[in-house]
This record gives C-alpha cells, structure tokens and sequence, in this order.
C-alpha cells in the first residue's frame, strides 16, 4: 500500500498544470476525508471495487490486493501536519513501510495546505 514514494503526473495534489481536473469541491472533500484519517488510494494503483452513484461518483470503495496509497495525498497530509496526524501513516512509518524521506524531495510538487485560521 506504500510503494509510491512521489505524486504521479496527473496526481490531483500537484501544483502544475499536470494534475488532473476534478469536479467543483471534490479535492477539498478529499482533503477532508484524509484529514479524517479515511485512506485515499492512488487512481492509477486501484485494483478493488467501486460503487458509482448516479452521476459517477465513487461512492465507496472495497480496497485490493494492489491497491497503493496516493503519494501526492500522504505528501499533502506530511506537510500540514508531521507526525501529528493520522495512525495509519504514523503506523506505516514506525514499521518502515512509508518512504517518507523520499517522499519529502517532493514536497515542492504538492500543493500546499492552507494557512490556519488565527
């Protein structure tokens, strides 16, 4: 599950050009949900099943065999919050799964998280 160690090219955390259109709100949603500690699965290493509603969005999601967590989301979740933040990642670390020194020679690809609110 941690075998990505930068975000890919079309990763939706990228600051370039090169990350992919989402729908209005969708990466804030994304956003919410890793920050409450929900596993965001890279879109290129899926292998489980999806549940669609209507209009095509993935409404659930049973995880596979393959499937890796997304670089660009851990990066996005490392930079705002270290190691304060979510047991999974801090898990993955402590066992040496989480190339997360690697990981860090692209934090300047990722977008940045917002400042706190004073």
């Amino acid at each position: 599950m941690f075998n990505l160690k930068a975000p890919c090219a079309n990763c939706p955390f990228r600051k370039d050009e090169g990350a992919i259109d989402l729908a209005p709100g969708r990466l804030e949603q994304i956003i919410k949900d890793i920050e409450n500690e929900e596993v965001f699965f890279c879109h290129k290493y899926l292998s489980g099943e999806e549940t669609l509603d209507e209009s095509g969005d993935i409404i659930a999601y049973k995880s596979g065999k393959g499937d890796q967590c997304c670089a660009g989301a851990i990066i996005y979740i490392e930079k705002k919050y270290g190691e304060q933040r979510c047991s999974a990642l801090q898990v993955a670390k402590r066992l040496g799964w989480l190339p997360i020194k690697l990981m860090r020679e692209h934090f300047d690809k990722v977008i940045d998280p917002p400042p706190e609110a004073l």
